[in-house]
């Protein structure tokens, strides 16, 4: 199924391709316009510009499994990060909540798993449930998964430096950038999901601030960290508020 696609500023818009690859035409339909890569808009449309507009989920199989793996390996890595920056030793109900992952990520296999496709679960129900959230569903999925595979990326140069190579700055450079990339696709999609919201770099620094200063307070506190000692209601009373200041403000795609 063909996702429907908008029509962008600047006289631009995003076509289907065969590849998925890079969509820019002007606005008379001739090969990709060199005046949107030599003078290119804000941001937000220039990422709109540039995102696929290909949906094959019908045709394919998801690999749910993967982000199950994705999920433990980043709740070991959370442990690790804990313990070094925070000086919170792992304890038992990190352990025991590791395995209850690795029990769930067993069942939720045996109950979808295809028998030509052990872990991944088929397109078709990947796209019911991300029809719920409207047109741009496709493009949140779309986000989501670029982030987490950029993230990846970043990982391997982590593991690089760590055993051994030269930090890669210009590597590091490029991979942030792409995952900002992905971070403003999925922008763009929560604003069309819900206006209201006017998802934007400030905005979303500005929200993650004011939870922090409802959870530390005056001071930083590592035994403030965990869910525990956390009111879950007022970081997010703050969160909202910080979002609607007038001064916080930036173009978003609508």
């Amino acid at each position: 199924m063909m996702m429907q696609v908008r029509a962008l500023p600047y006289g631009v818009h995003p076509i289907s391709s065969p590849t998925g690859r890079g969509k820019l035409t002007d606005s008379l339909g001739s090969n990709p316009s060199q005046s949107f890569m030599n003078t290119p808009p804000p941001y937000p449309e220039f990422v709109d510009g540039m995102s696929s507009t290909i949906n094959d989920l019908d045709k394919s199989f998801f690999p749910l499994e993967a982000l199950w793996e994705y999920q433990t390996a980043g709740h070991r890595l959370d442990i690790a990060k804990r313990n070094i920056f925070y000086a919170k030793k792992p304890t038992s109900q990190h352990v025991a909540e590791l395995y209850r992952q690795s029990v769930r990520m067993e069942a939720s296999m045996q109950a979808i798993e295809h028998p030509d496709h052990m872990g991944y679960i088929e397109g078709a129900k990947v796209q019911n449930a991300i029809n719920k959230a409207g047109p741009d569903g496709i493009n949140v999925l779309h986000g989501l998964i670029g982030i987490l595979t950029e993230a990846s990326e970043l990982a391997e140069l982590l593991f690089k430096w760590l055993d051994g190579e030269e930090l890669d700055l210009d590597n590091m450079l490029e991979e942030l950038g792409d995952k900002q990339f992905y971070t403003q696709l999925l922008m763009n999609a929560c604003n069309r999901i819900d206006p209201k919201k006017r998802f934007t770099a400030a905005k979303v620094e500005a929200a993650n601030m004011a939870k922090l200063r409802i959870r530390y307070a005056t001071d930083f506190d590592v035994n403030l960290n965990s869910g525990a000692e956390r009111n879950y209601e007022k970081e997010r009373i703050a969160m909202a508020e910080a979002v609607e200041e007038e001064h916080i403000d930036a173009p978003a795609v609508s």
